[in-house]
């Protein structure tokens, strides 16, 4: 009897659920954020990374409502994730467990929104024709990018570095938003106010592309470059240590377009 009533039962619990979940609209996550507390950034993550990992919520099927939910809780989280990572790097390799705390701190968060953009993103794939999720897709692209520079980032930190596998899906997104068009398409999210609020798929690419072609070795010139590039005003002129291989790469990508033009 038990086994036969669950199937019933289930979607009550989840209308139920959905009057509290944070991932429902933008609303919804408006008022969860508003609820956060302020001024401990370790606190606020903890809370964050609970909703986030646990993304798409109380539904099964990924709506652009809930896409927009993500981006709202991700623009909140922006100035929490830049705090968290200037404490990390004040405190690198002085107090190894608060530093490890840290590191994790951020890590976890960024593998949280790479999972949750990247269900959106093959959610919202399929119903690209459709007007909200024609809105909604170029934002997750970029976001997407941005936690992929993240990820990046923090294994360089650790002296790690990305598989075959993760340049592929950066290529892949890469080409996936310039057969579309999306590729330097400034985009602004509404009230989602980030922090540079016109910045382009494209920029997060080559952003990845150079950032990833570092040095990941422990001399004390790498380390002092990984620590530079955390600061948000990201500046290519310091990024001076990436192969001629790369350098070809970032050229071919920013003649693409202009090759293009010039055919059509």
């Amino acid at each position: 009897m038990r086994a036969a009533r669950g199937p019933m039962i289930e979607p009550v619990l989840n209308f139920f659920r959905g009057f509290k979940d944070p991932l429902k609209s933008g609303a919804q996550a408006a008022r969860w954020l508003a609820g956060l507390p302020a001024g401990d950034p370790l606190a606020v993550q903890k809370e964050a990374l609970e909703v986030v990992a646990g993304f798409p919520g109380s539904r099964r099927d990924i709506t652009p409502a809930q896409a927009e939910a993500l981006l709202r809780i991700d623009a909140r989280l922006e100035p929490v994730i830049a705090e968290l990572t200037r404490q990390y790097t004040r405190r690198y390799q002085k107090s190894s467990s608060i530093e490890t705390r840290l590191w994790h701190a951020v890590f976890d968060l960024v593998k949280a929104f790479l999972v949750a953009y990247n269900a959106s993103l093959k959610a919202g794939y399929a119903r690209s024709e459709n007007r909200r999720w024609r809105a909604v897709l170029p934002w997750i692209l970029v976001r997407l990018a941005h936690y992929k520079v993240l990820d990046g980032k923090f294994r360089l930190f650790r002296y790690g570095s990305w598989i075959p596998a993760q340049w592929r899906d950066l290529h892949e997104l890469y080409e996936f938003a310039r057969m579309r068009g999306w590729q330097r398409e400034q985009l602004v999210f509404g009230a989602a106010a980030f922090a540079v609020p016109g910045i382009t798929f494209e920029q997060e690419y080559l952003k990845a592309l150079l950032l990833m072609r570092l040095d990941s070795g422990n001399s004390m010139r790498t380390e002092e470059q990984l620590l530079a590039l955390v600061s948000e005003s990201f500046e290519l002129r310091r990024l001076t240590r990436f192969s001629s291989r790369s350098r070809s790469v970032v050229l071919s990508v920013l003649e693409c377009e202009p090759r293009q033009r010039a055919r059509e």
